[in-house]
């Protein structure tokens, strides 16, 4: 299910992390149990992020030949 362009209002707005002042809208759905992220204007670029079942966050890029990136919590929130 790819996300109407309708909800780009209700996306992430920030910055490309290349230069820091190029904008860039995100949107931001919830599907099959992952937060999926598709940049406006670049078809084909999906980031997910899940928690896997010990609760560390994963991060898969199918654009990058599924790279995937593993965060793990070292402390409790603050």
């Amino acid at each position: 299910m790819h996300a109407p362009m309708a909800q780009k209002k209700n996306g992430v707005h920030d910055v490309w992390v290349f230069d820091f002042k190029t904008p860039i809208h995100v949107i931001a759905t919830y599907e099959d149990g992952a937060f999926v992220l598709r940049p406006v204007g670049l078809p084909g670029i999906e980031v997910t992020r899940r928690l896997d079942a010990d609760g560390r966050m994963i991060w898969t890029r199918p654009d990058l030949g599924g790279l995937k990136v593993t965060l793990e919590r070292v402390s409790d929130p603050i």
